[in-house]
């Protein structure tokens, strides 16, 4: 942490967060490579109104609350992670989203910290997952982003859209998912091939398959255990 505080410091009071790698517990592997594979490397971003949008995407999954240091001053100004309605998922990233589209923010590829996902429910999660707020409440997202900016944050949130409607659609939930779509997703949107993909999985097919995949992964899991009893 006193490393990392140093490092935001020595960076200059005009960026407001640096986030930095991690390792996999217990394996101990490295995920540098798979965000490189993104085009994120070490330094400082600023989105722009031609930044595309899939690397705020990146950036903003990059942006894990255990490995990012941020300004005070930033933090409150954006009112600190999601609270409203009692919420438990992706409160953060409504938050580094705003700070995203305002402020400039660094990456450091090399890790600082093991994160244990192995009995957490980013592996576990047995049911569909909230919506996050981004998309409950995007309104108060586009009144805090800078006019030229408001572009490239509703191209953004088409694409969280369309990952979301098809989670949904995994679940059984299509018919939300299909209103994701309609609300982010518009025609002119650059993002319409995802949409249509977005489309086949919020849709009873999409549904059909997924309930599928849930029985054999169960029939896997039982195989499993009973083959090591």
């Amino acid at each position: 942490m006193e490393q990392g505080v140093k490092a935001l410091d020595s960076l200059g009071p005009d960026v407001a967060a640096l986030s930095s790698g991690y390792l996999l517990y217990p394996s101990g592997k490295s995920t540098e490579p798979q965000w490189r594979k993104r085009e994120l490397a070490d330094g400082v971003y600023r989105v722009t109104s031609t930044t595309p949008p899939e690397q705020v995407v990146y950036l903003l999954a990059y942006m894990l609350p255990c490995t990012t240091i941020a300004r005070t001053t930033v933090v409150r100004r954006y009112h600190g992670f999601y609270a409203q309605s009692k919420c438990l998922y992706g409160e953060d990233s409504y938050l580094w989203l705003q700070v995203l589209m305002n402020e400039a923010v660094a990456i450091r590829m090399g890790a600082t910290v093991e994160i244990h996902t192995e009995g957490s429910a980013l592996s576990t999660r047995k049911s569909v997952r909230p919506v996050e707020p981004m998309l409950t409440d995007s309104a108060p997202l586009f009144d805090n982003c800078p006019m030229d900016l408001r572009k490239v944050l509703g191209e953004v949130l088409a694409l969280r859209a369309i990952k979301t409607a098809s989670v949904l659609g995994y679940w059984g939930h299509w018919r939300k998912g299909r209103c994701l779509l309609r609300e982010f997703v518009p025609g002119n949107n650059p993002a319409m091939w995802r949409r249509a993909l977005g489309q086949l999985c919020a849709s009873p097919l999409g549904s059909a398959v997924g309930s599928s995949w849930r029985m054999i992964d169960r029939a896997r899991t039982f195989m499993e255990r009973h083959h090591h009893v």
